[in-house]
């Protein structure tokens, strides 16, 4: 009996002093705001790099497209001995170096330009087009890194909130405890009233440790996101954010996933206008111009100009077959940007359900937080006045914390929707921290 009455006191006294530890600990912790969070997730993100390697990527490619508008320029030098033919274009040389009528030392300058060759407009065409679907792809992984963090820092606001509850529960039943104890010394109620006290304080311990725990994994999971030490950060409680916290993702006008399946889609398209094209004649230019040690049977001459058509006649329909085999891909292009435009509009009416649900069991949930707290004010008067039985003050502590969890649950669902819903429009991050 002795070494039980002593786990009792021991126990109030740890509980006592465990709110004041507690605030002293978190006094040397930055308070994180949401926009903070985002913008550090997006400035280390691993995944948000390689997505701006390939926009860079994707911007070359287009360079390189675009260069078959310029001519080529070559400088050579050769010599040969022997009889006085050419070396040929499967040596590399071109212009008068492989000229089939001279032999010894020579050296110039070659160049070739497309003059006339319509594949290269729609070529360059289908690389624009898929640099700006590469751009898009970089807002839809910076909006996915955002979600991602939002997610994450409203859990923490969730936990902080339940563990803020279930602590004042705590500090509630601390005080009835001691006071219970007192009456039972006196002989006023019988030792199960505190048994019972006490167990429900133990079960208020055990829910706001376990909420504690969560609160603290959740910033352990910002701190990998951001950089940032685990120990040294904090996230608001519920009754601290609202929906103006909300405004700093400002909504957009259309979702990137739908742009860049717009954009792959057109270049899909162009893609299938340059295979068509491949079947149209092209004129190319050649010049050269340079030194001839010798001629056998021309007169020497130091420079060459011609300009030609070509004609593809017969390719072995080679050309067809790519021809609908980019007509399938231009399909199949298409139908993924319908298919993004009916699930971008249901996220949309769901979001919707969601926040207009939330924002009225928020409004249910503040009147029962009202009636909670009259009701455990009232069941405290009448229980320490002796008017009023034990299982009402415990009833009434029951309801006060399961209406402010809720309240922290119901909240943060609803800023999340809200959140959640302005990205997938395109939401871009705005006011102030």
């Amino acid at each position: 009996m002795h070494e039980q009455w002593t786990e009792r006191i021991v126990l109030v006294l740890i509980l006592l002093a465990l709110p004041a530890i507690t605030s002293f600990a978190s006094t040397d912790r930055e308070e994180l705001r949401l926009k903070k969070v985002l913008l550090l997730a997006a400035r280390i993100s691993p995944d948000l790099k390689t997505s701006r390697s390939k926009e860079v990527e994707a911007e070359q490619s287009t360079r390189i497209a675009s260069s078959k508008y310029f001519p080529t320029l070559d400088l050579a030098a050769v010599d040969s001995i022997g009889f006085a033919g050419s070396p040929g274009d499967s040596t590399g040389f071109g212009g008068l170096m492989a000229s089939p009528y001279r032999k010894g030392p020579s050296f110039g300058v070659f160049s070739k330009w497309s003059l006339l060759d319509f594949s290269v407009d729609h070529e360059v065409e289908s690389t624009q087009q898929e640099l700006l679907a590469s751009r898009e792809k970089t807002r839809i992984k910076t909006i996915q890194v955002y979600q991602s963090s939002l997610q994450i820092y409203l859990e923490a606001v969730r936990y902080r909130g339940e563990d803020e509850a279930w602590r004042r529960i705590v500090d509630e039943l601390i005080k009835i405890s001691v006071k219970v104890k007192q009456f039972v010394k006196n002989g006023q109620y019988s030792d199960v009233a505190h048994l019972l006290i006490e167990d429900q304080l133990k079960e208020a311990i055990r829910q706001q440790t376990a909420f504690h725990q969560r609160y603290e994994t959740t910033l352990k999971r910002i701190a990998l996101l951001t950089g940032l030490h685990a120990d040294e950060i904090a996230c608001p409680s519920p009754n601290q954010i609202d929906e103006g916290d909300m405004l700093i993702i400002q909504p957009g006008t259309l979702n990137p996933l739908i742009k860049a399946a717009d954009f792959e889609a057109k270049a899909a398209h162009q893609t299938t206008e340059k295979i068509s094209t491949e079947s149209l004649p092209r004129v190319v230019a050649v010049g050269s111009v340079g030194y001839l040690s010798d001629s056998r049977v021309a007169p020497v001459e130091n420079y060459s100009v011609w300009v030609g058509i070509t004609l593809p006649l017969f390719e072995g329909f080679r050309i067809s077959a790519e021809k609908f085999r980019a007509r399938a891909a231009e399909d199949v292009k298409q139908n993924q940007l319908e298919s993004i435009k009916l699930e971008v509009d249901d996220l949309n009416l769901q979001y919707d359900e969601e926040i207009q649900v939330a924002r009225s069991e928020l409004l249910n949930l503040q009147q029962q937080l009202e009636v909670a707290q009259k009701a455990l004010s009232l069941s405290k008067t009448r229980y320490f006045s002796f008017l009023g039985p034990l299982i009402d003050l415990k009833e009434a502590l029951r309801d006060l914390v399961q209406a402010e969890t809720q309240i922290a649950e119901v909240k943060t669902k609803l800023l999340l929707a809200e959140g959640l819903k302005n990205l997938i429009n395109g939401g871009t991050l705005g006011g102030s921290d």
